[in-house]
This record gives structure tokens, C-alpha cells and sequence, in this order.
């Protein structure tokens, strides 16, 4: 993957993009694989994993986020939780990305 200086956040250079990129070649193997995201409003780390070579990623958020990408849904947990108890949700993922995200989650959301 190509390095990028990237403006993260708060509109400061940010080495996000590279440290995803490194780790994501490293340590993980996504290619063809279906990926979870969760907790990203803006699609920064999805447009990352279909660089890797990802065949389809969904995006789990509280909030409601709209994707016209073919290769990417957007889920909340409100509709994975129903799914999951009257056996409509059957995805099933290859492999879990987050960053930043899982620590504000808290319990019992």
C-alpha cells in the first residue's frame, strides 16, 4: 500500500493511515475476506481495507450511515441485536478492524 500523510481528525497530520497500513500487511490477511468495522462515521479505515484488498466490509456504528459502495454495508447494533434474537442475522465475518473506537463504547450502551 502506498504511504500518505494523512489529515486526521482534527485536521492535523496524522500517521493513522501508515500504522493501519503497516499492521494490516503484517499481521493480517484480508484479502477476499469479509471485514467488520466498527465505529467509523467517516470511512477512512474502509477506504484502507478495500485498498488490502477486502471483498466486502460492514460497518458497524451507532449512528446511521448511509454507503452507496457495492462492497460496503452499514449496520447499528440496534439492528444487529434484533436480527440476532428473531434469527434474521446470519453474516458472518472474517475478521474485526477498529480504531479508536471500542474504548468509547462503554457498558451497557
Amino acid at each position: 500500500m502506498r504511504a500518505k500523510n494523512y489529515l486526521g481528525s482534527f485536521r492535523r497530520k496524522s500517521n493513522n493511515y501508515n500504522i493501519v497500513c503497516r499492521h494490516l500487511t503484517k499481521h493480517m490477511n484480508i484479502t477476499g475476506r469479509h471485514v467488520l468495522v466498527v465505529g467509523s462515521q467517516t470511512p477512512w479505515l474502509e477506504a484502507i481495507i478495500l485498498e488490502a484488498g477486502a471483498a466486502k466490509i460492514t460497518t458497524l456504528d451507532y449512528a446511521q450511515i448511509k454507503s452507496e459502495h457495492p462492497q460496503i454495508d452499514t449496520i447499528t447494533p440496534l439492528q444487529i441485536r434484533k436480527g440476532y434474537l428473531d434469527g434474521t442475522f446470519k453474516e458472518a465475518f472474517d475478521t474485526m478492524v477498529s480504531f479508536s473506537s471500542l474504548e468509547h463504547s462503554g457498558l451497557g450502551r
